[in-house]
Order: structure tokens, then C-alpha cells, then sequence
């Protein structure tokens, strides 16, 4: 229904590029005539001169006296009488007084005028017709002071102008000449006929008032025109005249404007005109063809505002009537005629064609190509009167009314509407609409709707009928200005557009059912002007297409974008949301566009715009929330493209970040397994990823499968307040874990040398790791940490080693330090406890680790401090089928105390350094196939091994009991005992008590039944 309406935009934009071109071709025309002229200046005429100087012949006014003019021009204030063509009019001022020697008159300037050359006429009342013959082609005659202090009057005189005798009181027979500012009126004669009579071409009347009343009388004379445009040879008819920015009125015998009439116009231009108040027609043309009538302010005319005729062998094709205010006239608003013969190619479009007793009439002869399309016409008596029998074309009208015009027929007949289908008859149309009259043969299907519509609650100053948004004279109210919300929503066509200007309106804004459009605080279609606008209610759907909320940010304040203030439910149903940037926003600014005032959640979000997603617009990159401001506001938030800062919401958040192709995803939820995608950029892109959790418990994971998604500056995740877990799913990686020295829950992860920074977080999750290593910060001298069972915390019945101590301990073990995040290390290939970064005194506990964590390999370093590890519990590891310690422990004492290492098939090395390896009970300390051990003062062992390599580099002797067989591949000792005793055959390769000279220092028992001892080389010192 809408395709062929243009919208306001076009129209207002239509309307200010003519006014330009006006103005502008005044403008160039008049230095034009400068620039060529350069010997001769412009031409002065003022009723009151002073004299200055009285030189020459004294008491005489002559070409030596130097006179000024009351500063009433401008550039001079002196002027020398150097001629009869420069100065004219009378002195009034000096010792000389009365006329100067060019002639008092505007006339004798003109006379006295030659082409290029511009007349400019000084403030006051000027007696006496004034005539541009021929010869003054291009002259420009203006005013200084404009039309409100400077007049021309009557008496009228008989003048040959326009190939005959005119009576006129101006006439105007040269091409390109111009009249600007002056008020132009008659006097007191009853024998007028013209005021102005142009029959030149390329003629221009520019702001101008022209009126039938005489000076100092509210009566009005009677001429026939107030401006006639015509010529009376047919070879050489006015054209390209304009007559633009003049009020024409008052004219009780006739028509304000007329172009054509007996004799002969063409190409001209009626625009931006007041006219009113006129016996006949307000601005009429005449079998002149290509005539354009556009912005005209039109009114009180007593047969019609605008009137066109065709009549014998004479066309007005090509004519077009556009964007005028066509109001409160008498008879017709518009009236064509085709007298005689067909009147054919009119175009009327785009008026607002309002309160006269007839919107648009026609009569005569109706040929093609005539049509009333796009118009406002309503509030007439009627809207259409078609008095021929030829179906007139007055589709795409507002009627005043949504259900269209008035057809007292009921009916919309076959013959007006060939294309209409038996629906569009008998439903689509009603029969008695609610809107214009129309009659017979006016085919008015379809009927115009509005869009866009404009909503303000106070439209005070703004006159009915004229364009409360500033922007031409294409609207009026009751088409698409509406005092409320409601009323603009049951008008606006389907699809439309609804601009609702700042206010606040007790009434809720509900689309359901239309497609729709909505800004806030725009006055015009072309701008992007801020508002602030207060509802009950903001309802919005994608039923069928969705609407969409158009939102402009101009700058940070609150008053710089598009607010809505909700007191009431929000519904957004999937609409669309559109941004408009009057400015460049810097990462970190926020924008509350929906600002609920009540509590209760915004309902839906916007189309393709979940909770948290970042989008762009305007080539700037936004991250939005419905839960933003006090919980339940809609807020966007600028992000630096590059390193973006993504916050979570007031609840729990989940965020699951991985790469994807070669793209980096982030997704959000609120459930464990996130599935909402809110980032998804090529990863190259990035230097940097920050998320915010914000309030309640969040959740962190980071998938390195299949490849690590960490950019090149790092990943920064900040719990909040209440804390958060990072779960980070390895892929062969490398991956160390460094609490902070002085706050719990901070700290950080370098995977592969890149680093994902935390604070705030309470649990650590990492596995997938070819090694995943716990390394206390540098300043952390002593540190407290212990191994344990447990279960990971975010992979649901996963066992996991947990690690728990403090770092920085006062004194060594007693775990007054700063706690560290727990973490659970599960199904890595190797974990490592390294606290050699800053040597102290540190306790390394391994309580537990028996369950199917799945870890390989485990491996302890604690550096040459005062050092030691303890096992108190059982600690398996299936070791990783190859040639690598399965279970390594380095520290300065490792001390037995009910706890057993077991490597499944692999190597155990147990390394005390300067202390000694205890065994405080009874049970099995070490189970694998091959033990390594090693320590300064002594090691003591029960195993279930089968090879074994020990060595004591100090004082103290070594005891190992062997449930089993055993090999000794190297037992030594620096000075102290060596015993074995094994269930099975001891195979001793070498055993030797190095500086010992006490051979019974060595003693090896087999104790089995069928037992040997098998010995290659034993030294006893």
C-alpha cells in the first residue's frame, strides 16, 4: 500500500533543496551581473537624502556635492554625485534641498539602468508605476529594507508590456530581470487592472507583498491579477518565471497569482508563496503548461486556492501542484477543468489539502495521466468531486480517517477500480468509511495510511493543518501528528513508523499486530535527535516481521541518547533493535535505554540479541543486558573490539570459551552447560578477553580443544563479590598455576605461555594437561599444601587430586599464610607441586590420592630449603607406559606415616637431598617396579618393588624390607649399615658401605623357602 508514497523526509528535503535553488539563483544571478560589470557601479535610489557638502555651484545640487544617506544603505555612508546613474531621489537634509539631477523616481533609475546593473531602492514610499522594458534585460531591482519598509504605489499607468497596452503599476518586459522586497499596492483608482504584469522570461518575484488594498485603506480596490505572468505573442511566452517567498492578497475582483490566461506562459514556478483572501482563486494557471505550484501556503480563496485549466488548443500538461498547504478556502481546495477539451498530465501530490468546502474538484473534460495521489485531504465538506464520467485517480490519499473516505454509494464499482478483487470490494473497502466524502467515479482504493506518525504531548504553538514537525507542509494533525500514543498507533500504516517525542504519557506503547517502527524524541525523519520518553508499557513482537526500537546515541549524558522509562511490563517479543551514532562512544561507555521502573524482569530481549551478546553498529562493537542498571534495565555497553570486556549479569553466569574454526566463541548462560553464543570473532582479531561475573557464584571454562583460545595479552576473568570457579579443559597443553601471594582467590593459570588472569575465584578445575603444574608465587617463602582425594568441581562424579595449604607461611606448617585457591587436578598426564620458585621451609602433604583421578604421573619439588613431604595416605598413579618417573618426589625428608606410593608398572624416585627417607610404620610405603631412592642421612622402606637403587650420601644407613623377590642394582651408603630383607631371591649387583670397614655393616636375608642371595660385588669398606 505504501510503495508509492514518499516519506516526509523526501518531501521536506524536496522542499528546502528548491528553497535553496531559489535563493541561490538570486544569489548567482546578481553576482553574476557584478562580476561582468566592473566599470560601473550599483544604482541608489532614496526618498531622503542629506546633504553634506555643498561643492561646485553653491545652492545648487549637482556632480560635485557629496550627500550621505542616513545610514540607510550600506556599504557607503557618504556618496559623491558623480553622475545621473548612480544616485536618485530627492535631498531632504542640508542647506540644498529637493530633487537630484538623475530624477526622483524609481523609474528614472531604471531608465537610467542598464544590463547587468542592480537598483537598490532605500527604505520609504515610492509614488508611481515602474516599467522594465526590453532593454534592461538582467537588471535587478531590490530592496535594502525589504518588503515591510519599502512600498511601491499606484496610480496605475497604460504600459506596453507583454506585446500589447497593459494597464499595470509594475510592468516587466526584459528577460532575467528581478523585483525583491518591495510591498506592491494600489491606490485609491477604480480603472486598475494589473499589479504586476510580467512578459518577460526568466523573470523573478522574490518576497515580495502584493495587495489590492491602497495605502492607509483596509478596503481593497478590485484588479483583476495580482501578478499575471503571460505574453501575447505565442511565439514567445513567459517562461522559467518564479515567483517565490511573496504574500498575494486582498484581490476582490480576481486572482492572486496567474499564470497563462488569455495569452501565453510556460516552465514557470509558484513556490513558497503566502496567498489568501482573494475573490477568485488563489493562484491559478491557465493553459500554461510545465508549471510547477509547490509550497505554497494557500487560503481563503473564495472559488478555489488552486485553480488548473485546460481549455481549446492549449495544454497545462506537465503541470505539478506538490507539498502545498492548501486550506479554509470557500469552494475548492484544488479545482482542475478541462474546458473544452481534456485537461491531461496534472500531477497532485504530496498536499495537505484540508478544511475547504471541496478538497480536490473536477470538472469538464478528464483526459490521462491526471491524479491526486499521496495527499492529505481531510476535514472537507468533501473530499473528491468528479463531475465528469472518467474515473479519477485519488489512490494513495489520507481520507482523515484509518478506514479510508466516505463512498455514499457504499459501494467501490468494477469501473473505478479495474484491478480490484471481489475481497478488496466487499471486505478490504468499506462501504461508508469514516473518513472524506467522495463521489462517483473516484477510484480511492487503496487509501493512504500514515508513516511516519509523530506523538508529543504538548504541541502548543503548533497551528492545526501545518507540520508539527517543523519539516515542510506534508503532515497536519489527525493524518500523522497525534497527541498520544494510542491514537497514533490505531493511524500509523502496517508497516509504519512512530516518532514519539520527549514527554511522558500515561499509556502503554503496545505493536501487537503492526509492524513497527519506534524512536524516541526525533522531531524529523533526518535527524537522530535524543529523547527521553516515560510509559506505562513498552510491547513490541515479531508476529509475522518484527518491529523495531531505532535508538540514537549522541553522547554519554542521559539526555544525549534515546531513554525509554518503563512504569510498567516490558515485553521486547525478538523486535529489532537499530542504532544510530551521532558520535564516537570510547570503550567503557553505557547507555540505559529501557530504564523499568518497577520491578520484574524485561520480558524477551531483542531479535539475534540474547542476554550478553556483543553486536555492532555504526562500526562501533556493543555488548548489551536486560538486567543491567538496577537489575532489570536494558543497558549497552561499548567494547573495544579488540579487547573486549564482557560482563555477566546480576545472577550466576556460566561462560564457556573455545575456538571454532578460526574464530574465538564465547557463550553465557545461566545454566552449567551455556548455550547462548554472545562473542564470536576471528580470534587474530583479539589481544585480549576480559569477562566480568559480577554478582552471585560464576563459572569460567576454557576449552583448549582444539587449540587454546587464549589471545595474546591474556584472558582476565573477575569473579566478583561472591566468587567464581574456572574449569580449563586441556589439550596436551602446558599449563601452571600461581596463586596470589596476598588474596585468596586471585591469582593466575599460563597455559602454553599465555595467561588467564583471576580474582574473586573460589574452586580451580584443570585437566587434559600434558603438565599441570601448582607453583606458589615468589613471594611466598613458606608454603603449607596437601594432596587429597575429592572430586573435581565442575565435571560432575569426577575424582580429582585436590590441592589446598596457604603460601607464605610465619613459621613453617602452621598454615597461618594466605590460603590458596583450591584446585583439582584430574585426567593430566603429569601434575607437579613445584614450591622452588622462592626456597623457605615448606610441607608438602600427600593425604590422599588412591581414586581414579585419572593424573599419570605426580611429581614434588620443593626446592633446598627445610623442606619435607609427608604421605599419610595411599597415592596411585598408572604412570604413562613409558620410560618416565612415574612418581618423582625432590624435597630435603620424606617421612612414611601410613601412606604407600604406587606406580603401576613404572619408576618411583624418591630424592631427600640432605635429609632422610622414614618409614613411622608398618605398612607397604612404596609399590612399583622400579624404586629409586636417594638422601643425606639415612632411608628407611618397606616396598613391593622389584628393582631397587638406593643411596645415602652422608651418615646413615639404609633399611629396606622387601615383601618380595628384589634386585639391588646399586644400595650405597657413605658410612652406616645397609640391610635388606626380602620374602624372595635377593640379586645384588652392587652393595657397598663406602668408607664403613665393619664388614657385618651390610647384611642382606632372603627369608622364602626356596630364596637365594645372589651376589655380584658387596663392599664393606
Amino acid at each position: 500500500m505504501m510503495t508509492s508514497r514518499k516519506t516526509i523526509q523526501t518531501l521536506r528535503d524536496r522542499n528546502q533543496s528548491k528553497k535553496l535553488r531559489s535563493r541561490d539563483r538570486g544569489r548567482k544571478l546578481l553576482l553574476e551581473m557584478l562580476e561582468d560589470r566592473r566599470l560601473l557601479a550599483s544604482l541608489w535610489v532614496n526618498d531622503n537624502w542629506n546633504l553634506v557638502a555643498d561643492n561646485g555651484t553653491v545652492g545648487v545640487l549637482d556632480a560635485n556635492d557629496v550627500i550621505d544617506n542616513l545610514n540607510d544603505h550600506n556599504p557607503a555612508t557618504v556618496t559623491k554625485i558623480i553622475g545621473t546613474d548612480l544616485v536618485f531621489g530627492t535631498v531632504t537634509t542640508g542647506t540644498v534641498t529637493g530633487a537630484l539631477p538623475g530624477g526622483t523616481t524609481i523609474q528614472s533609475a531604471v531608465t537610467a539602468a542598464s544590463s547587468p546593473d542592480t537598483i537598490n531602492v532605500l527604505e520609504g514610499a515610492y509614488t508611481g508605476a515602474v516599467y522594465l522594458d526590453s532593454t534592461k534585460t538582467n537588471v535587478t531591482l531590490q530592496s535594502s529594507g525589504g518588503a515591510g519598509a519599502t512600498a511601491i504605489t499606484g496610480p496605475f499607468i497604460n504600459m506596453s508590456v507583454g506585446g500589447g497596452s497593459r494597464r499595470a503599476l509594475v510592468g516587466i518586459d526584459a528577460n532575467g530581470a528581478t523585483i525583491d522586497g518591495f510591498t506592491i499596492n494600489c491606490d485609491s483608482s477604480t480603472t486598475q487592472k494589473n499589479v504586476m504584469y510580467v512578459a518577460g522570461s526568466s523573470v523573478q518575484i522574490l518576497n515580495n507583498t502584493v495587495t489590492a488594498a491602497a495605502p492607509g485603506s483596509s478596503n481593497p480596490s478590485n484588479p483583476d491579477y495580482g501578478i499575471l505572468v503571460a505574453h501575447a505573442n505565442a511565439l514567445t511566452p513567459a517562461t522559467g518565471v518564479t515567483i517565490s517567498g511573496n504574500t498575494v492578497h486582498g484581490f476582490s475582483g480576481g486572482t492572486a497569482i496567474m499564470f497563462g490566461g488569455t495569452y501565453y506562459a510556460q516552465n514557470g514556478t509558484a513556490q513558497n508563496n503566502t496567498v489568501y483572501n482573494n475573490a477568485q482563486y488563489g493562484i491559478a494557471v491557465d493553459r500554461a503548461p510545465n508549471t510547477t505550484v509547490v509550497n505554497n501556503n494557500v487560503y481563503g480563496n473564495i472559488s478555489a486556492g488552486i485553480y488548473i485549466r485546460n481549455s481549446g488548443t492549449r495544454s497545462v500538461a506537465g503541470t505539478v501542484v506538490e507539498l502545498n498547504n492548501v486550506h479554509d478556502n470557500p469552494g475548492s481546495g484544488v479545482r482542475l477543468n478541462g474546458s473544452g477539451v481534456a485537461i491531461s498530465g496534472v500531477t497532485v501530490q504530496q498536499n495537505a489539502v484540508t478544511t475547504n468546502t471541496t478538497g480536490i474538484s473536477v470538472e469538464g473534460i478528464l483526459g490521462t495521466g491526471v491524479a491526486a495521489n499521496n495527499n492529505i485531504i481531510a476535514s472537507n465538506t468533501t473530499g473528491v468531486s468528479n463531475a465528469t464520467t472518467t474515473v479519477f485517480d485519488a489512490q494513495n490519499n489520507w481520507w482523515g480517517t484509518v478506514n479510508g473516505p466516505s463512498d455514499p454509494l457504499g459501494t467501490l464499482e468494477m469501473p473505478e477500480n479495474p484491478g480490484a478483487t471481489v475481497a478488496q470490494m466487499l471486505n478490504a473497502v468499506p462501504a461508508v468509511g469514516l473518513g472524506n466524502a467522495v463521489t462517483e467515479n473516484v477510484d480511492y482504493y487503496p487509501w493512504l495510511l500514515p508513516t511516519p506518525v509523530w506523538v508529543d504531548d504538548d504541541w502548543a504553538g503548533t497551528t492545526p493543518g501545518s507540520d508539527p514537525d517543523g519539516g515542510g507542509l506534508a503532515t497536519a494533525f489527525g493524518f500523522d501528528a497525534f497527541d498520544t500514543i494510542t491514537n497514533a498507533l490505531a493511524a500509523v500504516a502496517d508497516p509504519g513508523t512512530m516518532y514519539v517525542l520527549n514527554g511522558t504519557y500515561g499509556e502503554t506503547l503496545d505493536a501487537t499486530g503492526k509492524v513497527l517502527t519506534v524512536n524516541a524524541g526525533s522531531t524529523s525523519a533526518a535527524l537522530a535527535t535524543a529523547g527521553q520518553v516515560t510509559v506505562s508499557g513498552l510491547t513490541l513482537d515479531n508476529a509475522v516481521n518484527p518491529d523495531t526500537l531505532e535508538i540514537d546515541l549522541n553522547g554519554t549524558l542521559s539526555t544525549d541518547f534515546d531513554q525509554w522509562s518503563v512504569g510498567g511490563a516490558v515485553a521486547l517479543g525478538s523486535a529489532n533493535l537499530s542504532l544510530t551514532l551521532g558520535f564516537a562512544p570510547s570503550p567503557g561507555d553505557s547507555f540505559k535505554i529501557i530504564d523499568k521502573t518497577v520491578a520484574g524482569a524485561v520480558g524477551g530481549t531483542f531479535n539475534l540479541l540474547p542476554e550478553g551478546k556483543v553486536f555492532s553498529a555504526g562500526g562501533y562493537t556493543f555488548q548489551i543486558t536486560y538486567q543491567g542498571g538496577d537489575g532489570n534495565d536494558v543497558v549497552l555497553t561499548t567494547l573495544d573490539a579488540a579487547n573486549p570486556v564482557l560482563n555477566g549479569t546480576p545472577a550466576g553466569d556460566y561462560f564457556y570459551v573455545q575456538i571454532s574454526g578460526s574464530n574465538l566463541e564465547v557463550y553465557q548462560d545461566t545454566s552449567t552447560t551455556p548455550i547462548t553464543k554472545i562473542l564470536d570473532v576471528v580470534f587474530t582479531s583479539l589481544q585480549s578477553l576480559t569477562i566480568n561475573g559480577l554478582a552471585a557464584t560464576d563459572r569460567l571454562t576454557v576449552n583448549f580443544s582444539p587449540s587454546s583460545p587464549i589471545p595474546p595479552n591474556g584472558i582476565t576473568f573477575d569473579a566478583g563479590a561472591d566468587g567464581a570457579g574456572i574449569s580449563l579443559l586441556g589439550n596436551g597443553n602446558t599449563a601452571v598455576y600461581t596463586p596470589d601471594a596476598s588474596t585468596t582467590g586471585k591469582g593466575s593459570v599460563v597455559v602454553d605461555g599465555r595467561t588467564i588472569a583471576f580474582d574473586g575465584l573460589q574452586p580451580l578445575d584443570i585437566s587434559g594437561m600434558a603438565s599441570a603444574t601448582i607453583t606458589p608465587p615468589l613471594a611466598g617463602a613458606n608454603d603449607t599444601l596437601t594432596l587429597t582425594d575429592g572430586l573435581a568441581f565442575f565435571t560432575p562424579a569426577t575424582n580429582a587430586i585436590r590441592v589446598t595449604g596457604t603460601t607464605g607461611d610465619p613459621t613453617k606448617g602452621d598454615g597461618f599464610g594466605t590460603p590458596i585457591e583450591t584446585v583439582a587436578f584430574f585426567n593430566n598426564n603429569l601434575v607437579v607441586v613445584d614450591t622452588t620458585v622462592l626456597d623457605g621451609a615448606d610441607t608438602i602433604t600427600i593425604a590422599s590420592a588412591n581414586l581414579s583421578h585419572a593424573n599419570d604421573r605426580l611429581k614434588i619439588e620443593t626446592g633446598s630449603g627445610s623442606d619435607d613431604v609427608t604421605i599419610n595416605g595411599a597415592a596411585t598413579f598408572l604412570g604413562d607406559g613409558g620410560a618416565l618417573v612415574d612418581i618423582e618426589i625432590d624435597t630435603q625428608a620424606i617421612a612414611f606415616n601410613g601412606g604407600t606410593l604406587t606406580s603401576s608398572g613404572g619408576t618411583v624416585d624418591l630424592d631427600a637431598n640432605n635429609g632422610a627417607i622414614t618409614n613411622l610404620d608398618g605398612t607397604v610405603d612404596v609399590v612399583t617396579a622400579t624404586l629409586s631412592a636417594a638422601a643425606g642421612t639415612g632411608i628407611d622402606l618397606d616396598t613391593t618393588v622389584t628393582t631397587v637403587s638406593a643411596g645415602v650420601t652422608g651418615n646413615g644407613g639404609i633399611l629396606i624390607d622387601e615383601s618380595d623377590g628384589v634386585t639391588l642394582t646399586s644400595v650405597t651408603t657413605n658410612n652406616g649399615s645397609i640391610t635388606v630383607n626380602a620374602g624372595g631371591t635377593i640379586v645384588a649387583t652392587y652393595v657397598a658401605s663406602l668408607t664403613d670397614a665393619d664388614a657385618n655393616d651390610i647384611s642382606l636375608t632372603a627369608s622364602g623357602a626356596a630364596s637365594n642371595i645372589n651376589v655380584t660385588t658387596i663392599n664393606a669398606g
